[in-house]
């Protein structure tokens, strides 16, 4: 007999959390004990699609949910349909919500896949309907720690995996140097002005160092300007299914990373399953956990030069570049993998949820967010009020057709 867990999300695009369930539910279905079900409330995504295809159940979208409260009564009755004995809320302040409204009996857990001081409020701000949060990071475990001092929530450990990679990155015995990021071109925490006068420096000081940027965001308008005249050294491959990813990495010698915070990035691992070394900021959640002096190179927040000195260096010294590439590999897959990552899930449900059969009920209307800023906004005497407005901007905002 296997036991439904739903992992609630906003949307499933392209995106560390959404790719942490569509690994998750591979390794939950693999043991044969938990049936992984995602539920999404307002877009399916990239990546749900992919969960879908791969022949998993999906609850959600509800496009015909317009209030905050449309959302939560449609999430309820689709999850009440499958009985779930666990709650997981993984992205978006709905799926947090949702937990108030949980029956006695289901486990509630949240995920927390970044370090960021506006996760730690939320979460912070839904203790009272949370039995577990997992981190992603020991960091990130640490510091919500702090934040629910008092709170009888149980917070562990579990480190985001992904699968392993069949086969290393393809060798090459010149002295070209190929590098590449994967990611949001955003500057937001990824910092991509940085990322690019390390390019310009780099590709500089030689022009043998090779660079391919994987990923859409606002400011790749912006990256593609300044690195217009680098043309022959810098190629925009733009957004990518995940499971072109592996074929990507294979080409490559770096994986490169200055983000200035993160949870425990996807791309980072995954790169280091394919046998590429990390240049890397220096950062206290999940980076600095899982590269170190034998796998890769960590690289203070805000040092420019160092960057580029990590980078020219293993293009000068291919020895050093193809011994930390294979300690990468064999660290992934020791410690990230999805295998590892579902047993220690399995291992959590296993001594925490109970199992009990409880009656899936709507106790009374759905009530205000206790995390929203405006809260008049949210008043139930309102919701008709609101129910037009989201109504008009709908129709506002769809396309015409010619």
């Amino acid at each position: 007999m296997s036991y439904p867990i739903i992992f609630l999300s906003g949307e499933l695009s392209l995106g560390g959390g959404a790719i942490v369930v569509l690994n998750l539910c591979d390794g939950l279905r693999e043991s044969g004990q938990w049936e992984p079900i995602p539920a999404v409330f307002s877009k399916l995504g990239m990546i749900g699609a992919q969960i879908r295809e791969s022949g998993h159940p999906v609850v959600g979208p509800f496009p015909e949910a317009v209030t905050h409260e449309d959302y939560v009564e449609m999430m309820f009755d689709a999850c009440a349909a499958y009985n779930p004995a666990v709650i997981v809320a993984n992205l978006g302040g709905d799926s947090f919500d949702f937990l108030r409204y949980v029956p006695a009996g289901v486990l509630r857990i949240g995920i927390i896949h970044s370090d960021d001081f506006h996760v730690y409020e939320m979460v912070n701000a839904y203790a009272p309907w949370i039995d577990v949060v997992v981190g992603v990071s020991a960091e990130i475990c640490r510091k919500t720690r702090v934040r629910l001092s008092g709170a009888p929530t149980k917070i562990v450990q579990i480190a985001s995996g992904v699968p392993a990679p069949a086969q290393p990155r393809i060798r090459r015995p010149d002295q070209e140097l190929s590098v590449v990021y994967v990611g949001r071109i955003v500057e937001d925490a990824k910092r991509v002005s940085l990322m690019a006068r390390v390019i310009r420096t780099s590709v500089g000081e030689n022009p043998l160092i090779r660079w391919t940027l994987v990923g859409d965001g606002p400011d790749l308008p912006w990256m593609r300007r300044e690195l217009a005249d680098l043309a022959a050294n810098v190629s925009f491959s733009g957004v990518m299914k995940y499971d072109q990813i592996p074929s990507i990495l294979r080409n490559h010698d770096v994986f490169f990373l200055c983000s200035d915070y993160e949870g425990l990035p996807l791309s980072l691992i995954e790169a280091m399953g394919a046998g590429l070394t990390p240049v890397v900021s220096d950062l206290p959640s999940g980076i600095s956990e899982a590269v170190n002096d034998a796998n890769g190179i960590r690289v203070p927040v805000d040092r420019e030069d160092l960057y580029v000195k990590a980078l020219t260096g293993l293009a000068d010294d291919r020895e050093r570049l193809e011994r930390l590439g294979r300690q990468a590999r064999q660290d992934m897959l020791s410690n990230y993998s999805v295998e590892v990552m579902a047993n220690k899930w399995v291992s959590l449900l296993e001594n925490t949820s109970t199992g009990t059969d409880v009656v899936w009920k709507l106790r009374g209307p759905v009530t205000i967010p206790p995390i929203t800023r405006y809260r008049w906004y949210f008043h139930p005497k309102l919701r008709a009020v609101r129910r037009i407005l989201k109504i008009c901007t709908r129709q506002l905002l769809r396309p015409t057709e010619s």
